[in-house]
């Protein structure tokens, strides 16, 4: 089975669907974490927690109900998720951009993806500083890496 690990900004983009218009999104999303299909880590959680406060709200919400956000020290495979990430240490990224950050959740989605085969759904691009990015990092590590919407085609959903 698939899974994907979900980064921080497509959380706070999916607070632009309102569930009241978006409800089959939002059935489809409920559906996927209840079935431990999608998730996070802890460490965007803190990084939303530094966000405004609706943000917060929403996936706390679905944190304290289904357990979107699965801490990785929990997990039997733990040592491999902190190996995955000192592997990361040769990037540029996680030599100098990480440092300036509170929170910072890159190298745990990225190692996901490395130990767990899950796929990184980031909206982060190429635009600007690509080797800083989410997408390049998973590119050099073969994991697979999608933007929502690719999400979203990948699962075949229509609106």
């Amino acid at each position: 089975m698939e899974t994907y690990v979900f980064d921080t900004d497509v959380i706070i983009n999916l607070n632009k669907f309102n569930p009241r218009v978006f409800k089959s999104l939002w059935n489809n999303l409920y559906n996927m974490i209840d079935n431990k299909i999608i998730f996070s880590v802890p460490e965007v959680q803190r990084e939303i927690s530094e966000i405004d406060d609706s943000v917060k709200e929403k996936w706390n919400e679905i944190h304290n109900n289904n357990g979107f956000f699965v801490d990785l020290s929990e997990k039997d495979n733990s040592l491999e998720y902190w190996r995955a990430m000192e592997e990361l240490e040769s990037f540029e990224i996680f030599q100098k951009h990480g440092e300036n950050k509170k929170y910072w959740a890159d190298p745990y989605l990225i190692a996901v993806g490395i130990v767990d085969g899950s796929i990184v759904v980031t909206n982060e691009t190429y635009k600007s500083h690509p080797q800083r990015k989410i997408p390049f990092v998973c590119e050099q590590m073969n994991v697979e890496c999608f933007n929502f919407d690719e999400f979203m085609i990948h699962q075949g959903w229509k609106w």
